[in-house]
């Protein structure tokens, strides 16, 4: 996991004071965890009911840090999960497990609203982890945050959209500074 604090140092960026992370799993994995101290409002998006509950038991309610238990998709409505623990994913979607054709039994209801029904314009840092739904958040975006990271690809598996999300980046503006292999992370 990249240290987003650490390329936020590295490019003399503030300390951002409104922070999404989309797909935010069990807060053990929350990328913007570091970050939420000096942030302002952070908002977590996570569909997967078991997920969304454990965060909000870890990070509380009422507080700076919301949970939502949607999934940001390019649809709106309920859609099947694909139940894969803390790799679910929409019905449907390119994710890394379905590439290699052997998709869970196990699905769950969930609900599914566009980007655009949350964000105000006013996102300073934007992490997404969707298993194969990036790019239904990052073109669907009001806001250009400072930095972005999304995941890009696991072991065998490459985003579907990356050409598409590249190219959106370099068409608002934004370079990618660091890779892990996993996480692309570009700024602006």
């Amino acid at each position: 996991m990249i240290e987003l604090a650490r390329v936020l140092d590295e490019h003399k960026l503030p300390r951002p004071k409104v922070v999404w992370e989309v797909g935010a799993n069990h807060p053990n994995q929350v990328h913007v965890a570091p970050l939420i101290g000096d942030a302002e409002r952070v908002e977590l998006f996570e569909p997967h009911p078991y997920y969304a509950e454990e965060l909000r038991k870890f990070f509380g309610t009422g507080g700076k840090v919301t949970v939502h238990e949607v999934a940001l998709s390019d649809q709106r409505g309920p859609r099947l999960l694909r139940d894969d623990g803390c790799s679910s994913y929409l019905d449907g979607v390119a994710s890394p497990r379905a590439s290699v054709g052997n998709e869970p039994s196990n699905k769950v209801t969930v609900i599914c609203r566009t980007v655009d029904y949350y964000d105000r314009g006013d996102i300073e840092l934007l992490a997404i982890d969707t298993e194969g739904s990036e790019w239904h958040v990052i073109k669907g975006l009001v806001s250009r945050p400072w930095l972005i990271c999304v995941e890009m690809g696991w072991q065998h598996y490459r985003n579907p959209y990356g050409d598409e999300i590249r190219r959106w980046m370099g068409l608002q503006g934004y370079r990618m500074v660091e890779t892990d292999g996993q996480d692309e992370v570009f700024v602006r």
